[in-house]
């Protein structure tokens, strides 16, 4: 699926998901267009009951997509919040990549850049 879609215009796809999005309706309304086509021109079906289309809102690998931007989702940072005190290593090593995950929605989070020397 990613290489069928690669190069498309507002579009990402991960596994088996594909988001489309424009900045106005019109250009939404284009690039699915083309992903329909290309899709279509190869010979993928699609799960008409796993489709949505033009959503304002919605939950996409654990952040919520609007108009307005990008957020964690609620769900996400209320399991971050919920979780008992790490006991060991493995549960220290759970909370970190959980917190990871939404590091840059964190704020004063600056991003580490890891050197080869």
């Amino acid at each position: 699926m990613s290489e069928l879609l690669h190069g498309h215009d507002g579009t990402v796809v991960y596994m088996d998901d594909i988001l489309v999005f424009g900045e106005m309706q019109e250009k939404h309304d284009q690039n699915l267009k083309r992903v329909m086509e290309t899709i279509q021109a190869s010979g993928l079906r699609l799960n008409k009951e796993k489709c949505q289309f033009s959503q304002p809102k919605l939950n996409f690998l654990g952040q919520v997509v609007t108009r307005q931007g990008i957020a964690p989702s609620p769900e996400r940072v209320k399991a971050i919040t919920a979780m008992d005190s790490p006991q060991n290593i493995s549960e220290l090593r759970q909370l970190l990549g959980m917190i990871n995950y939404t590091e840059r929605y964190l704020p004063n989070q600056q991003r580490r850049v890891q050197s080869d020397c």
